[in-house]
């Protein structure tokens, strides 16, 4: 199908795939966020069963995951810029997903300085007028 680009291909390949087998119900459900503080998220997002779709697990801190053990506490994301050091920047950011992925958390809330946060449809899945 080839609706990504680059990198993104596949990503977007699967997501099409499943969203085209939901119902308009099962999709505004999975858009729809709730607090389920039982299970290590500070929100969740709704679930499609039929499909096996569990949700998405949310978390935030802007310095690392909090709220849990096991896990370190980065320096912030203003000092890391004030450095100048992009390598810093990069190992930072990929420190901190790791942590998240290991926790379970499936989207780390925190400030964006990517497309996604400069442009308003950045990183969004777009479903083609075609299909």
């Amino acid at each position: 199908m080839g609706y990504g680009a680059g990198d993104w291909s596949d990503a977007y390949d699967k997501a099409h795939d499943m969203v085209s087998k939901m119902t308009l119900e099962e999709m505004n459900n999975i858009t729809i966020g709730y607090v389920n503080g039982d299970n290590g998220c500070v929100g969740k997002s709704g679930s499609v069963p039929r499909l096996g779709f569990p949700g998405f697990c949310l978390h935030d801190a802007g310095n690392g995951v909090r709220a849990t053990d096991g896990v370190n506490a980065y320096a912030s994301g203003v000092s890391i810029g004030a450095s100048w050091n992009a390598t810093l920047a990069y190992e930072r950011g990929q420190h901190m997903g790791r942590e998240f992925r290991k926790k379970g958390v499936h989207v780390a809330l925190g400030p964006v300085v990517g497309p996604i946060g400069r442009i308003a449809t950045g990183g969004k899945f777009h479903v083609h007028s075609e299909i």
